[in-house]
């Protein structure tokens, strides 16, 4: 459920934050300010709650954890940083193209501006990326649980 709160909240931040900027650069309404802010003080919320519940095992040194915990931590750090290196290459060739070829539609400022906010949300979701790992190897549900064997 934190999980589902947490992805869902920082999808939501992804969607209203450019068109927050794109609406005011263009005079339009500033009501996609709210579900941005909002969203993502839901998701970091969401996020220490779930740290909470695996124990802050996510920044826990090797020797506190089992051979399987670390191989499963080291694996989400991987992907986070690929996923960091690669949506940062992406942004930076962003602002060349947006920055050199539509400077009337968009200035180098609201660019700037656009892919930094976007850029502060995509670092927080991947630094996150092993603990929600690490919560998504380990959750143990409620479905999956053996039923206890009665006691006579």
């Amino acid at each position: 459920m934190l999980l589902a709160i947490y992805l869902g909240s920082m999808a939501v931040a992804f969607a209203a934050m450019p068109l927050f900027l794109v609406f005011s650069r263009f005079g339009g309404p500033d009501g996609f300010f709210w579900p941005y802010v909002i969203s993502v003080l839901i998701s970091c919320t969401a996020w220490s709650i779930l740290r909470c519940t695996i124990d802050i095992k996510d920044a826990a040194p090797d020797a506190a954890l089992d051979e399987y915990e670390a191989e499963v931590l080291a694996r989400w750090r991987r992907i986070g940083f690929q996923a960091l290196q690669w949506t940062t290459l992406v942004a930076g060739f962003g602002m060349a193209i947006i920055g050199g070829w539509f400077p009337a539609v968009f200035p180098f400022d609201t660019a700037l501006i656009i892919i930094g906010i976007a850029l502060t949300l995509v670092v927080t979701v991947c630094s996150t990326l092993p603990a929600v790992g690490y919560a998504l190897t380990f959750n143990a549900s409620a479905d999956a649980a053996p039923e206890p064997e009665p006691v006579d």
